[in-house]
């Protein structure tokens, strides 16, 4: 049974746009991901500078900006803050990793489908 010219075409270019869809979700995790690197980076310097100016003192009172006011709360409440932000972070990029990883194979086996066509042709 043999496809029509038509068929094999309308499919090789269903199959292209679906690769370039799937490269460029894949380019947008890639983004996310480093982004929520940078937030954990940011978060771990923040909490070195907090324990650095206040001598290891967690009691010591810290003014934390909201919008356009500012909350006091002690250098212990911020870190366990930035603890909880770290890890939410990292749950992110776990998730992002499974995404990542399904966006890859879909990438591999589309382009694998889209050699095996040309060859055919």
């Amino acid at each position: 049974m043999s496809i029509s010219n038509e068929a094999l075409q309308k499919t090789l270019m269903e199959m292209q746009v679906r690769a370039m869809n799937t490269s460029t979700e894949l380019n947008s995790v890639n983004a996310q991901e480093s982004a929520l690197n940078r937030k954990i980076r940011l978060s771990e310097a923040t909490e070195n500078e907090l324990k650095e100016v206040n001598g290891n003192d967690l009691d010591a009172r810290v003014w934390q900006g909201i919008g356009k006011m500012f909350l006091a709360s002690t250098v212990k409440d911020q870190i366990e803050q930035l603890e909880r932000e770290r890890k939410d972070y990292k749950e992110q990029i776990t998730a992002l990793g499974k995404k990542k990883l399904y966006l890859e194979t879909t990438l591999k086996n589309v382009s694998n489908a889209l050699n095996e066509m040309n060859i055919k042709q």
